[in-house]
């Protein structure tokens, strides 16, 4: 058994998702093509030199996922921390793209479709990534109780997500996923297609996402002031800094905060 057949065999036993699984042997395998090296033989010189070479054309988040498959491989296979004093690739903090209420309005009003006017809702009413949604299936909802569940999602955890009331009146009966195609579940270019669609028909001049929608589902709760550790659990955020990015785009952050530039007494009318 080679280095490679050990390391998908580790993840099989951990249960990693099978998404991991294919992306950190699909890393680990670019990297020893490119080395052109045994693993035995790779050294912390070949990884540095790979993973700058990643970054003159991938963004950090698309280099540290290389960087996690090759620490992992490594430390699992050959007991080696080859990485230890290497570090990850710094990321620009941007704040998260975020819908207003009448924006999100104006493309379900724009959506004549039933189920297309049932997969937007479902993406801003319970915050569920694109992921998690295409695997939700029928019975994994409870409507008289308000609340789903999120089966496997990230980290491979399950997680309670809220049902709106007004939400559960449109969802129509059925069994297995609740969103089907032809041929099984939706495909991720279906949704976001149709969320593209959405947002032109609503006249919004914006590249607009399925995980936009979750951003404002998100910033609307913490406008509404709930409670930003809840807002963590319905999300799945393992940390609550992950969601805490959401006060900086939160209208609510600066209502009634005084400014100094209204006190200088400036009478009404243009400045210019």
């Amino acid at each position: 058994m080679d280095e490679l057949e050990r390391f998908e065999r580790y993840m099989r036993l951990r249960n990693y998702s099978l998404q991991t699984q294919k992306t950190y042997l699909y890393h680990v395998r670019r990297f020893l093509r490119w080395a052109k090296k045994a693993p035995a033989d790779a050294s912390r010189r070949d990884v540095e030199n790979w993973l700058l070479f990643l970054g003159r054309k991938n963004a950090p988040a698309s280099v540290n996922l290389s960087y996690n498959a090759l620490k992992s491989f490594f430390a699992i296979t050959l007991g080696r921390k080859l990485l230890a004093r290497i570090p990850r690739m710094k990321a620009p903090q941007q704040l998260p793209k975020v819908l207003s209420r009448e924006e999100v309005k104006a493309m379900l009003d724009a959506t004549k479709n039933a189920k297309h006017k049932l997969l937007l809702s479902f993406l801003y009413s319970t915050g569920l990534r694109l992921s998690e949604l295409r695997a939700l299936k029928h019975e994994h909802l409870f409507p008289e109780r308000a609340y789903g569940i999120v089966k496997g999602g990230k980290g491979a955890k399950d997680r309670l997500f809220h049902l709106s009331p007004e939400l559960v009146k449109r969802i129509p009966p059925g069994k297995g996923y609740l969103f089907a195609g032809r041929k099984g579940r939706y495909a991720v270019k279906s949704f976001q297609t149709i969320v593209k669609n959405a947002a032109r028909r609503a006249g919004l001049n914006r590249n607009v996402t399925p995980h936009m929608l979750r951003h404002s589902y998100a910033t609307h709760l913490l406008e509404q002031g709930v409670d930003i550790r809840l807002i963590q659990e319905l999300l799945g955020h393992a940390s609550l800094n992950t969601t805490q990015i959401y006060t900086h785009v939160a209208s609510s952050t600066f209502a009634g905060l005084p400014n100094p530039y209204d006190a200088l007494g400036w009478k009404d009318g243009p400045c210019y």
